[in-house]
């Protein structure tokens, strides 16, 4: 019996050591987020060009693709061939490491798109997160999750960590949105069909 004690008295020691050299490593890691330093906050800025495209059809795909993209064509902004605002979101799971229970971050932003004759603008900014805290749902800039985050005093290079994972996969995501829009607004997605 002490020898199984034992035994599993060690597994657990060397579980816990791995487990810290494995975080130790990880906390190098940086956020690949871009960081607006004028405005203090996360954005993405990107000017596309597209010469063989016009204002209004970047317009009409641009209204497409944020059609089939959030499920409706209400927007913030909806200025015809100029610019098209919207509020974006999605969600994904994260889990600290394989034994915790994955949790789901569900993200906002705001999605601002310009037009002129041959190129358009995409930005994303007013990046949130949605938590629910005791019951209520609470919405929070990512900047402000990043600074609560840091107060942390206990185990302090483990949150690090893990908010650094965190924006790093909503880096990903976002930059999964901007590519989806650079893929439709092109002359191959133009319907030359007339009806």
């Amino acid at each position: 019996m002490n020898n199984l004690k034992s035994t599993l008295g060690t597994a657990l020691f060397l579980i816990i050591i791995a487990s810290s050299l494995s975080a130790a490593r990880k906390t190098n890691q940086t956020i690949n987020m871009p960081y607006d330093s004028i405005n203090e906050r996360y954005a993405y800025t990107r000017i596309v060009e597209a010469p063989q495209l016009n204002d209004i059809q970047l317009y009409m795909l641009a209204k497409k693709w944020t059609k089939q993209k959030f499920g409706d064509d209400h927007y913030l902004i909806d200025d015809v061939n100029t610019q098209l605002a919207d509020r974006g979101s999605f969600s994904f799971l994260y889990a600290y490491n394989k034994l915790s229970e994955p949790f789901t971050f569900n993200i906002n932003y705001k999605l601002n798109l310009q037009f002129k004759n041959g190129k358009y603008k995409i930005e994303i900014n007013n990046i949130n997160l949605i938590e629910i805290k005791e019951g209520a749902t609470v919405e929070t800039s990512i900047e402000n999750f990043q600074k609560e985050q840091e107060r942390v005093v206990l185990a302090r290079k483990t949150i690090r960590r893990i908010t650094t994972e965190v924006l790093n996969q909503i880096d990903t995501k976002l930059l999964k949105v901007i590519s989806e829009i650079e893929n439709s607004l092109t002359a191959n997605n133009l319907n030359t069909e007339n009806w």
